[in-house]
């Protein structure tokens, strides 16, 4: 089956969000991150999935951790899972830093 073109892809990743949470997915919040570091060994973890939007996908990961050189060095890969609603994503692209203020928000949650 040939994939399908999405006009959003952010959106609907969004609404899919929102229903598997009303499905009450247990793992609406949580995604499976997997990177490489340049020696090209694989890790993958199962972190918190902070938020979703058109500012990108949200991971709070601490600049201290293992995952964090990996991450800057744009290997990575990020899967959405919710069986509830039997949809999964996956997620590549750019990886930035948060903003300070955004940070602090988290944090404060």
């Amino acid at each position: 089956m040939p994939p399908t073109t999405v006009a959003d892809p952010i959106a609907e990743l969004v609404a899919d969000r929102e229903r598997a949470r009303a499905s009450t997915d247990p793992f609406t919040d949580l995604c499976i991150l997997a990177t490489a570091d340049a020696a090209g060994a694989v890790s993958v973890r199962t972190i918190v999935l902070r938020d979703v939007g058109p500012q990108g996908v949200g991971l709070l990961i601490s600049a201290t951790s293992p995952k964090w050189g990996p991450l800057t060095a744009g290997r990575a890969e990020c899967l959405l899972v919710w069986l509830s609603i039997r949809r999964q994503y996956r997620v590549r692209g750019r990886l930035e830093s948060m903003p300070e203020a955004r940070v602090a928000e988290y944090w404060r949650q």
